[in-house]
């Protein structure tokens, strides 16, 4: 088996630990992306309650 790895040329393995490196990055990029979507979607309900009670309230 270790004949087989050691045949594969040095560019097929730069390819594959490029593609790794790359998907993973895209991974941490999408988690951070969607706990800032969270914080804003909180963010723009808690003003969407906010609105509505000052709107029956009365007030604008």
């Amino acid at each position: 088996m270790l004949e087989v790895l050691k045949s594969i040329p040095v560019i097929i393995w730069s390819v594959t630990l490029g593609s790794i490196i790359t998907f993973i990055c895209i991974l941490v990029a999408n988690v951070s992306q969607n706990k800032r979507l969270e914080i804003q979607l909180k963010h723009d309900f808690e003003l969407r309650v906010i609105d509505r009670k000052v709107a029956m309230k009365g007030g604008f």
